[in-house]
């Protein structure tokens, strides 16, 4: 896999184990040009510890020749945050929270604690995470601590680095999808579909090596696709035949989609009056 081709966003997930070990094992997590989730790196950790982390992140940049991504999405932990400060930080790396760890957090914390409010409680949640101006957001978490109190303690706690999973504070940070569930989902099902809490330490390589080789070999048939598509055009664009010719087709699909919505918008020049 050509890290360098996918490279500008990362997330680092390390919420798999060993049993017989405990061991977590941590991967790196990119998108390709097909829209399809692919590993860069795996690693076997002794703890999950500031020293374990930094060594961990600088061994990866290491790896992939210093060529640091633009954006790293990690969970919310703080052994991890101050070794990203020591590592990614200094090559211009913006650190931000994966979504789908960050909602799975909440769910441990507080869906035992609001009960049957935890519905309602989710609902105004991801209208804070999805809301695009600051101002509505921070109308909608301070009503969020209101109605829900037993939640307050740990929303502050999340309230600290807002800037780092609220929309509104990245709308111009690229993600490459990496930050919904459905992005970070794929790769936890690949794994577990190799990697179980009965896995011994001998045969753990293996299975790792075994989820790397099916996710290489349904890369292969989607670039075997490629060659068989029609492609589909939705507009007369110049632009359009042009992308057609160096996107890949989900590439391509959601340069569409942006086309199609340029369309909607106006522009009129504006002059000065001085």
């Amino acid at each position: 896999m050509n890290y360098s081709r996918f490279s500008d966003v990362v997330v680092f997930d390390n919420t798999y184990r060993t049993n017989r070990f405990d061991l977590p094992f941590g991967i790196f997590t990119g998108v390709n040009n097909y829209g399809q989730s692919v590993c860069f790196a795996g690693a076997l950790m002794k703890n999950e510890t500031i020293e374990y982390f930094t060594w961990l992140f600088n061994s990866f940049l290491e790896l992939v020749n210093y060529r640091a991504p633009n954006v790293l999405l990690t969970d919310n932990d703080s052994a991890m945050g101050s070794a990203f400060n020591v590592t990614f930080k200094i090559y211009g790396t913006k650190h931000r929270l994966c979504q789908w760890h960050l909602v799975k957090n909440i769910t441990t914390n507080l869906i035992s604690k609001l009960g049957s409010n935890w519905q309602s409680f989710l609902k105004n949640f991801y209208s804070c995470l999805y809301e695009t101006k600051e101002t509505n957001f921070n109308l909608a978490w301070d009503s969020l601590k209101v109605q829900f109190p037993e939640a307050v303690s740990y929303l502050k706690t999340l309230e600290k680095h807002k800037e780092k999973w609220a929309m509104c504070f990245n709308q111009n940070v690229f993600m490459a999808e990496m930050s919904t569930t459905q992005r970070a989902e794929s790769m936890n099902n690949l794994m577990k579909g190799y990697i179980n809490a009965t896995t011994s330490m001998s045969t753990f390589l293996n299975a790792f090596e075994s989820a790397l080789d099916n996710r290489q070999q349904t890369v292969e048939f989607s670039q075997y696709k490629e060659c068989t598509l029609n492609i589909i055009y939705k507009t007369t664009s110049p632009f359009e035949k042009q992308a057609a010719t160096i996107l890949t087709i989900y590439a391509l699909k959601k340069f569409q989609e942006q086309l199609i919505q340029s369309s909607c918008y106006k522009c009129e020049e504006i002059t000065s009056d001085r």
